[in-house]
């Protein structure tokens, strides 16, 4: 501790002075004695090894105190116009967070999750000019021209035919969008560059 760091520890109101002596004389050292942030130019601060052992961790009239838990400093100690602080190491480290707990948390229930389309399976008949998709036990075609690059025509796409039932089920609006983004999708998976969708 150098002679300027002396004089600064001179300066601190009794009340912290005592404490001070009080944790040097149980075995604590200071590390540091500073001015600036987070006392005020005309205060200054000291910086202990361990944290205060010689007193409750609790305010008292002529001693503040508060748990600031900080990765600088953990407990600071201050006069009542808070020119002064006696700073306490910074604790440890809290563990790191469990990721996937706060990602099992942020999911939705499974109740709640949209269901998974059922796999889409599609044959292909250029000849035909024709799709065939079938997804769990039903069958639906739609038109796509290969003449001049692959052209799919979603109007063409009537509704399921369901061959165990020997019956058809008509495609809501919104179904069907959503029908002929797969196959799309699908298509495009087969290597159908430059398929183009024709209403």
């Amino acid at each position: 501790m150098t002679a300027k760091d002396g004089q600064g520890i001179d300066a601190f109101p009794p009340a912290l002075r005592a404490l001070l002596e009080a944790e040097l004389a149980a075995g604590n050292t200071i590390l540091e004695v500073g001015h600036g942030s987070p006392a005020p130019p005309v205060g200054a601060w000291v910086r202990l090894a361990k944290r205060v052992a010689t007193r409750p961790r609790a305010a008292s009239p002529e001693i503040g105190f508060h748990d600031r838990r900080s990765s600088l400093w953990s407990g600071e100690w201050t006069d009542p116009r808070r020119f002064f602080f006696v700073l306490e190491p910074p604790g440890p480290s809290p563990p790191a967070p469990d990721m996937d707990a706060l990602r099992r948390a942020a999911a939705p229930p499974a109740a709640l999750r949209p269901p998974r389309p059922a796999p889409l399976a599609i044959e292909v008949d250029r000849r035909g000019e024709m799709l065939t998709c079938r997804e769990d036990g039903r069958v639906a075609t739609i038109i796509c021209t290969f003449s001049g690059g692959p052209r799919l025509l979603p109007r063409t796409l009537e509704g399921w035919w369901i061959p165990a039932e020997r019956r058809s089920d008509p495609i809501a609006p919104a179904d069907r969008a959503a029908l002929v983004g797969r196959i799309v999708e699908h298509c495009r998976r087969l290597g159908m560059a430059g398929l183009t969708i024709e209403d």
